[in-house]
């Protein structure tokens, strides 16, 4: 049986004339009604900045610089940050995913790279009146070839100036700070 295209276009019409008659009697939802104390938490990422970035490799430090651009995504729902940067010799993108999870009663963090395939997704919470995001999860190590436990944190010192430490098992299985970024806002 074949279906004339002016058939099908009439049946698309139809199911988008019935879905927004369906979802007309329900109020819109306003970006305001869902702002929240953490939204505003959030909106500190907001921005240009510039990065400076330590990283413990082998025992040894490693000094970078980065630019980051975040900004609102999903209708501010979520803070999107890119991360560029030259890193061994090759560009490399960071994109982190950040909103808060208002079923749960906990922030979310998605880390991604253009390295890999694979995305860390760690939970967490704010602390001291905001000034502090703390996240916990897992990160896949390629050395151990397994996943290993990984904290992050967020420090505000200003709405201009804050940190991001990662911290994971060193060689000896104790915990360590293996990245520390400090970000301030480009004017």
């Amino acid at each position: 049986m074949t279906v004339s295209p002016s058939r099908s276009i009439a049946a698309v019409v139809g199911l988008l004339v019935f879905s927004a008659l369906s979802h007309a009697d329900q109020p819109a939802r306003s970006k305001t009604a869902s702002k929240s104390p953490q939204h505003d938490e959030l909106a500190r990422l907001v921005g240009s900045w510039d990065a400076a970035v330590h990283l413990q490799i082998n025992g040894k430090e490693t000094i970078g610089k980065a630019k980051c651009e975040a900004k609102w995504i999903l209708d501010e729902n979520a803070v999107q940050q890119e991360y560029n940067s030259i890193f061994m010799g090759a560009p490399l993108t960071i994109m982190q995913l950040l909103t808060y999870d208002a079923d749960k009663k906990k922030f979310v963090e998605i880390h991604m790279s253009n390295r890999g395939g694979g995305a860390m997704v760690n939970e967490g919470t704010s602390a001291d009146g905001g000034k502090e995001f703390k996240f916990a999860g897992q990160h896949w190590d390629p050395r151990e070839k397994k996943e290993v436990p990984i904290r992050t944190v967020y420090t505000f010192e200003d709405n201009d100036h804050f940190t991001l430490d990662w911290y994971m098992p060193g060689p000896d299985g104790k915990e360590i700070r293996q990245i520390h970024i400090t970000h301030a806002r480009r004017k």
